[in-house]
């Protein structure tokens, strides 16, 4: 317990003693906590050490998906003063659209990688003519880019022009990509959801935290993570 300023040993007989709690009940062994989870000794919260903060981000389009202030216009325009928050996955600069932004990196995997639980994105897509079935059945089915297969994906065709897509991937530039191999060039490209995440009615460049729903959302996701590992 670094936050008590002991060495393990110390730590270790805390815990054998009963004297340290994870969410209010008392622990007997070495358990694997996560953001969470709270510890608490003597009734002190011990961990987590900082607040967790959860916010999504309409991103305009324009807008490059980084941090870095020598790459302009950027995230950090949007951001609140003296908050850490970093962003959970990209969207490209001509893209639109949900992204999710944290102080709390124990969130990425759970998002982002594969595992028993997959997190569908959903993206609204226009494209510059008509579109054929056929493609998108190929395209659900996996297509070729970048010297591989995509994963089978959900679509759906809403007008001559437009569909929505459900991924669970995120290649480079995936969708762009995938409609490119249809000579179609995407027109319109917007993020609406990342799991039970959704934009909602945001406008562009408005940022909101993320409500209860959300969190606990994000709770399940890490919690389920930290099963497969064990």
């Amino acid at each position: 317990m670094k936050s008590l300023q002991i060495s393990n040993k110390a730590a270790d007989s805390l815990i054998l003693k009963g004297d340290v709690k994870v969410n209010q009940v008392r622990i007997s062994e070495n358990i694997i906590v996560n953001i969470f989870d709270e510890v608490t000794y003597q009734q002190q919260l011990i961990y987590p050490t900082s607040k967790p903060l959860f916010y999504k981000l309409y991103k305009p389009i324009g807008v490059e998906c980084t941090l870095n202030p020598a790459i302009e216009p950027n995230l950090k325009a949007f951001l609140p003063d003296n908050e850490p928050l970093f962003h959970i996955g990209r969207l490209d600069k001509a893209s639109e659209g949900l992204l999710i932004l944290t102080n709390i990196g124990q969130i990425h995997d759970p998002l982002l990688r594969s595992s028993s639980t997959p997190v569908w994105k959903k993206y609204y897509v226009a494209v510059d003519k008509d579109i054929q079935e056929d493609w998108l059945v190929q395209m659900q089915s996996g297509v070729a880019i970048m010297g591989q297969l995509t994963l089978p994906c959900k679509i759906e065709l809403i007008s001559t022009n437009a569909f929505y897509i459900w991924l669970n991937q995120g290649l480079n530039r995936q969708i762009r990509r995938m409609c490119q191999l249809f000579d179609l060039k995407v027109t319109q490209l917007l993020r609406l959801e990342i799991g039970e995440i959704h934009l909602g009615n945001m406008q562009a460049a408005e940022l909101m935290p993320l409500n209860n729903q959300e969190i606990n959302y994000l709770r399940q996701l890490v919690n389920e993570r930290k099963n497969e590992i064990n």
